[in-house]
């Protein structure tokens, strides 16, 4: 998405740059401009066929048209993340695919997609040690639960010991608990929001 603003906001300039086959005076790329300006090729016809179509927030579904073998996006789209997919959906339209690598914070990775074409559930599927604590329960250290004294329907927030033992985390995010894997009993969670 960051890529898409940056290209609404600079739409003269991509389309100019690939017109005349130019990398442009952007800031900070002195040292690769060599490098990438060898790759590019003017494409007349292309700056034509884009300048047609729009920039990217101009109508929805916008992204197949530039893009026609566009079938798949492959993003992070949990936790903080979630809050960009209505405009990502918006900007790719209905029959393009959004697939999630899992759920994970800047700690450690914590759970896996239950289901690769739901971009909400996951399931606990890490190496870390993950407890709980239940987030309308008192907090306290001997209030920490493991998996198997989850409950469905509640919220509770993790707590992360990352594989070398030495560091041990309170995660600020909500999960609701949704139910467990038939396969191993794992946590199936939504993420719910942040807890600050």
């Amino acid at each position: 998405m960051d890529m898409v603003c940056y290209m609404q906001e600079e739409w003269d300039m991509l389309l100019s740059s690939i017109r005349d086959g130019i990398i442009p005076d952007i800031d900070h790329i002195d040292h690769v401009r060599e490098y990438l300006q060898v790759h590019m090729r003017a494409d007349p016809q292309r700056a034509d066929e884009l300048a047609s179509i729009g920039p990217p927030f101009s109508f929805p579904a916008w992204a197949p048209r530039i893009w026609p073998k566009l079938n798949m996006v492959h993003c992070i789209c949990s936790g903080m993340f979630a809050t960009t997919l209505p405009k990502m959906r918006s900007m790719i339209g209905p029959n393009v695919v959004i697939t999630s690598p899992g759920y994970g914070c800047t700690e450690c990775i914590i759970g896996a997609p239950f289901n690769m074409a739901d971009t909400d559930v996951f399931v606990v599927n890490t190496t870390n040690v993950v407890e709980y604590l239940d987030v309308v329960d008192n907090q306290a250290h001997e209030n920490i639960l493991q998996a198997w004294d989850l409950q469905s329907g509640k919220l509770y927030q993790p707590v992360v010991t990352t594989r070398d033992g030495l560091w041990r985390y309170i995660i600020d995010d909500m999960l609701y608990v949704i139910g467990f894997d038939p396969r191993d009993g794992s946590p199936v969670f939504r993420y719910h929001g942040r807890k600050k």
